[in-house]
């Protein structure tokens, strides 16, 4: 007979989740770790520990508590669920699937398992098994509303036009609340926006937008949004006023690419192509830089009124420098689940531009490939996509914000890149990727430094997962629809192409 476990929910566990949501993320590690030292056969604290600790990067201990986890309760479904959203929450969707799987299978499984199965299939493609998933758990009596969209845009994916959109009308005339209908109207605006019907699709996505200001959360994201803003212009004018430029370069090392850009300009697509080759290893939207450098290296310079410049990164020793780039290869790899050894590793993640001079003075091997797309249908893109709530989505709440968003990340990038050395940066057209992507890869390849031979980037793509929004795109052939699209738009882009326009001129899409 196997040892016994729980699933007490106590007050010391209770405190290393708030000290998390509050941002103390070391505190609640330590919190985290030794609740699960002294309850090693309490699940619910096995599955927090596991998930926290994987959510900071430190994967290889989250591993050893899942599998304590599995260990104590592998014939109990409660315990494979938990188990199954905890590999899905630190990117193992294949062990994920595993656990959720058996978990469906046992008699007696929480029929929310079919919800998350639902949710790994759509993502992974495997959409006749998504959508058998979500029946088996709406046909389960749950009246959900997640599970009712999923099942809409599975059946939009698989060209079933009409049933899908009867669900995502019917979602946005019930009482739901702004979140659900938001999303609705995303998702069909998407779909009429396909169909060519495009009045309706805009007007649609201006109802859906009107709901989305409604969503809890959302005044808290826009004072973030503002904050970061005005953090992220005083710095660029440190840049200017220090006269900052960047041309060091150590070829010793294994070589680091940041693959970045304005959202929806493509940086999917490129990454895509790239990582099938054997001599790439990349990382699609792990945010180790953004979520753990950078606030960490922030903690150590920021002024007393929350601000910082170029020069206090300068001005790091080298040994803290060190151990930032230690930290980071370490996190990115725990994070992918394998050794980069000495392929060329590329990092992707859309929105930094501002943080290049940072990831610059850090990491003497870097470069930057910067994806580029033509603005307006940059701005289009955003403001059409569904985005998770956060201070970069919620400037996409109206036409006018989305163009100054895209403009000011664009001259951001003006700005750098003009104060690197040529060799550092290389930019990537999206247009060219789609008219002949070979061509396009062969040219990067080369610009790497490595074989650029033949590659088959659809059936790597299908292989492996995307956390990506644009993760269903992915999965299909490149198609040329999407060049000028905006073209669809364009009384509506009227009024903003002023905001839009220098950063046209400069980049070449006139």
């Amino acid at each position: 007979m196997g040892e016994s476990y729980s699933f007490r929910d106590g007050r010391e566990l209770q405190r290393a989740r708030a000290l998390y949501a509050s941002g103390d993320y070391a505190g609640s590690l330590r919190a985290f770790e030794e609740v699960a030292r002294l309850m090693p056969n309490n699940i619910l604290a096995l599955a927090d520990a596991a998930r926290a600790f994987g959510q900071r990067y430190e994967v290889k201990k989250a591993l050893q508590w899942i599998k304590r986890m599995l260990f104590l309760g592998k014939g109990d479904p409660r315990v494979l669920m938990l188990a199954g959203q905890s590999y899905r929450m630190i990117h193992r969707k294949a062990e994920a699937m595993e656990c959720l799987e058996n978990a469906a299978e046992l008699a007696g499984g929480a029929g929310d398992v079919y919800l998350e199965l639902g949710v790994l299939y759509e993502q992974s493609g495997e959409l006749e098994k998504s959508l058998h998933a979500l029946e088996c758990y709406l046909h389960g009596g749950r009246g959900s509303a997640e599970a009712a969209l999923l099942r809409g845009q599975v059946l939009l994916r698989m060209g079933e036009f009409e049933s899908s959109e009867k669900i995502f009308r019917k979602l946005m005339r019930e009482e739901q609340g702004p979140f659900m209908r938001a999303q609705a109207a995303s998702a069909l605006a998407k779909q009429l926006d396909e169909r060519g019907e495009y009045a309706e699709a805009f007007q649609v996505l201006q109802e859906g937008k009107n709901h989305w200001k409604g969503v809890d959360g959302w005044g808290g994201a826009r004072e973030r949004a503002s904050e970061e803003r005005d953090c992220m212009q005083k710095f660029m004018r440190t840049l200017e006023e220090t006269d900052w430029s960047y041309s060091e370069r150590v070829e010793s090392e294994p070589q680091t690419v940041m693959l970045t850009g304005c959202p929806r300009s493509g940086t999917t697509l490129i990454e895509k192509v790239l990582d099938a080759h054997s001599g790439v290893i990349s990382a699609d939207e792990l945010l180790v830089f953004p979520n753990l450098i950078f606030p960490s290296l922030l903690g150590r310079v920021r002024d007393e009124t929350g601000y910082f410049g170029i020069s206090d990164m300068v001005a790091l020793s080298s040994s803290q420098k060190r151990r930032a780039v230690k930290q980071y290869r370490r996190a990115m790899e725990e994070g992918m689940g394998q050794k980069v050894g000495k392929r060329t590793m590329i990092d992707k993640n859309p929105s930094l531009t501002g943080m290049l001079p940072v990831l610059f003075e850090l990491c003497p091997n870097q470069k930057v490939l910067y994806a580029l797309r033509d603005p307006r249908d940059v701005v289009l893109s955003c403001y059409f996509q569904w985005l998770p709530l956060n201070s970069v989505s919620v400037q996409f709440s109206s036409l006018e914000a989305t163009a100054r968003w895209v403009a000011e990340e664009l001259e951001r990038w003006i700005f750098v890149r003009e104060r690197l050395a040529p060799e550092l940066w290389m930019e990537t057209r999206y247009e060219s990727t789609v008219e002949d992507y070979r061509a396009e890869s062969a040219r990067i390849f080369n610009w790497l430094g490595v074989d650029g031979s033949e590659v088959d980037y659809r059936e790597h793509a299908q292989e492996r997962g995307f956390n990506s929004p644009s993760y269903a795109a992915v999965q299909q052939a490149i198609y040329q629809k999407s060049l000028d699209r905006w073209k669809c738009y364009k009384e509506a882009l009227g009024p903003v192409m002023g905001i839009l326009e220098p950063s046209m001129d400069q980049l070449g899409y006139r």
